[in-house]
């Protein structure tokens, strides 16, 4: 006689929503017919903090450029995994060629949000016309309220230009000390000054290579649109003249308003002359000057130590040397890479400075330029 085989559903009254994905097929017999049982599988226990944190700490490690993604994809999996991946990303939101599918989901996770406190853009981020899946800056700022660092780098946009159109009224950014802004462009200095009033809490702005596109602003004076009250420390390397002009006058509208620089730093490769100006609407207040130098800049690269030759360095002591800087207190020289010269070569620099009692001393920095100034 034959065994006839009849496969049994078991779960006949379970609704979908409640019945197991997976089952496991356990056959057994019962007299003459042999009945396949699914039953479900048991769950397995959930990862140990430690091991979830080893995981992540091995992707951490990766070198590629694709290091911040593979983070962004693990923070998705479960808030256990999205501690540790922010702690790895330091608290970091960097948008690079558009917004990833990772990073649009994170931006709806209300934990994710609320540990984010350093955003960066690079290149072409910043049209407004843009959609908002492809990293309109203000479809982010919207967003992540908490920031407190803001990084906008447009060097290889098409469109490098900044209006306070994308900005929205709605974003004042309440938190945000520190703002950097690398290659970006402004149709009127008029427009740099509305930004910037957007960031009242303001305490440190560094520009690098700023420009705008008309020769001449007069508005900004008009407008009384004074610069953020507690901004305290400015650096700039290789502004527009114009803009650097204009900047002046945009700072000295704020002087007596609070506003009032202590620290000052610009790159020696990218030394505008222009710089020594602006100096003047910041000497009752500046209390340190930064130089930064980078032996690998190619205005630098191929003259020999001390790079820009004695005559800049005793420019730079008169200068700095003048009474109406009563407040200054140090010079400092921080070259990046390694340690080319002393304490006592550069207080060789600066008689003047010394003599007065300023300290001058070198500080060894790193490779990478920080994203901004402490």
């Amino acid at each position: 006689m034959k065994c006839a085989t009849q496969t049994v559903d078991l779960w006949p009254q379970v609704r979908p929503d409640t019945q197991p994905s997976s089952y496991t097929c356990e056959p057994y017999s019962l007299g003459t017919i042999v009945y396949v049982v699914e039953t479900p599988p048991m769950p397995s226990p959930p990862l140990p903090q430690e091991l979830i944190d080893v995981i992540i700490d091995c992707i951490a490690g990766d070198s590629t450029h694709q290091r911040d993604s593979y983070l962004y994809s693990c923070a998705l999996v479960t808030d256990l995994w999205m501690h540790r991946c922010i702690f790895h990303l330091h608290n970091n939101f960097i948008v690079q060629g558009g917004i990833t599918a990772q990073q649009t989901a994170l931006l709806r996770h209300p934990t994710f949000l609320s540990q984010i406190r350093n955003l960066v853009f690079y290149k072409g981020q910043l049209d407004c016309n843009s959609n908002p899946s492809t990293g309109n800056i203000d479809t982010v700022l919207g967003v992540t309220s908490n920031i407190t660092h803001l990084m906008l780098n447009c060097e290889s946009a098409s469109n490098p230009r900044l209006s306070p159109s994308q900005l929205r009224d709605g974003i004042i950014l309440p938190t945000l000390t520190h703002l950097t802004l690398e290659h970006v462009a402004f149709d009127h200095f008029v427009n740099f000054a509305l930004i910037i009033h957007h960031f009242q809490a303001l305490e440190s702005l560094r520009l690098v290579k700023t420009y705008q596109l008309t020769f001449h602003d007069t508005k900004i004076v008009s407008n009384g649109i004074r610069s953020p009250p507690r901004l305290r420390i400015l650096g700039l390397d290789g502004t527009q003249d114009n803009f650097t002009y204009n900047f002046g006058h945009w700072l000295a509208q704020g002087k007596y308003g609070g506003c009032l620089i202590e620290k000052f730093v610009f790159d020696l490769g990218s030394f505008n002359p222009m710089v020594l100006i602006l100096l003047k609407y910041l000497e009752m207040s500046l209390q340190t000057i930064e130089i930064t130098i980078d032996p690998e800049h190619p205005a630098l690269a191929d003259n020999v130590f001390p790079w820009i030759g004695e005559g800049a360095w005793a420019a730079f002591d008169r200068s700095f040397a003048r009474e109406d800087f009563a407040c200054l207190k140090e010079v400092k020289i921080k070259v990046l890479g390694s340690q080319l010269v002393s304490d006592d070569q550069a207080s060789e620099f600066f008689p003047q400075l010394v003599q007065r009692g300023v300290a001058v001393g070198v500080e060894l920095g790193c490779v990478m330029k920080d994203m901004w100034i402490e």
